[in-house]
């Protein structure tokens, strides 16, 4: 049984990063990346269900933590792979531990963490064609269909396709971005079956769109206001950048992603809906009209509540 990596770890090409990163503090990136070409110990995981027999895919290993300063964590290297009934191996970039992640024909991407002692187990999950067609009603700009984190580009016409699903239980919802929101269409809880195509179809609302205003990242509490427009709803009722939003329609904000917040915040342009926010440990309500098109020049990122 061969079970290992051919070729050996090869790093992304130096012009890959330069575009990727402005080549900011570019002598210790090229210190990062030539102390990871896999000169560190062999690292060998399972996965499950074992395969019959010997499946060719690739391997995303993750870059050293010591990059985490130049934001390289997000990058990687491509390496070929052998997946048997043992498993798999790879050399491992020296000194360290991280993700990667297992591209194998006719399965889902599989996500896994890995440490010189080992790795997670490596679920394989056989994919499913997922296709259809999204009616856009009044949301306009880019569109996908997010199908379990195996995203799908929407095309002029409507129509979107997949092959990489994983089999199971999985969330499908189609997302729209018109330039100043981020909106979410209906999304559908479903079974995907191996060997079958699933066929979709999905209507946004014929309305406009329009939410909050403002830019904000997740807090204990709920979620704190970075920016905000000054023509927004938001603005007129009076909030300001660095309150911190703690409820949305009576929901509490607690542990919301911006995602989710605005799941909420957003809908029919005009509306009006209820957000709670603190100042100075001051609570206070605001009746907010959801609103949209916020020129450039209208974001307010200066000083805290002014």
């Amino acid at each position: 049984m061969r079970i290992g990596t051919e070729p050996p770890l090869q790093p992304l090409p130096s012009t890959v990063l330069v575009a990727l990163m402005g080549c900011l503090g570019c002598a210790e990136v090229g210190e990062v990346l030539n102390a990871a070409r896999g000169t560190g110990d062999v690292v060998r995981c399972r996965v499950v269900p074992a395969p019959d027999q010997d499946l060719q895919g690739s391997l995303t290993i993750g870059v050293p933590s010591t990059g985490d300063a130049q934001g390289l964590k997000a990058l990687g290297y491509l390496v070929n792979v052998t997946v048997g009934r043992d498993g798999f191996s790879f050399t491992a970039p020296d000194k360290t531990d991280g993700t990667g992640s297992l591209s194998l024909p006719g399965f889902s991407e599989a996500d896994f963490t890995w440490s010189k002692q080992g790795c997670d187990e490596v679920e394989l999950r056989a994919a499913v064609t997922v296709t259809g067609w999204v009616d856009r009603g009044g949301v306009g700009g880019v569109m996908f269909v997010d199908v379990c984190g195996s995203k799908a580009r929407v095309d002029d016409e409507g129509h979107f396709s997949t092959a990489g699903a994983p089999s199971g239980r999985c969330l499908v919802q189609a997302l729209g971005w018109d330039g100043d929101y981020l909106v979410s269409g209906p999304a559908q809880d479903l079974v995907l079956k191996v060997q079958e195509t699933e066929v979709l179809n999905i209507k946004f609302p014929d309305y406009r769109v329009g939410g909050l205003g403002i830019g904000a990242v997740p807090t204990d509490g709920g979620l704190r206001i970075t920016k905000i427009c000054r023509s927004s709803g938001s603005y007129e009722a009076g909030m300001r950048r660095g309150d911190e939003i703690v409820a949305v329609e009576g929901q509490s904000a607690r542990g919301w992603s911006l995602r989710e917040l605005q799941a909420v915040a957003v809908g029919e342009r005009g509306t009006t809906l209820s957000v709670r926010t603190k100042r100075d440990e001051l609570e206070t309500r605001f009746e907010v009209q959801r609103t949209n098109d916020c020129p450039e020049s209208m974001w307010d990122a200066g000083s805290p509540s002014q």
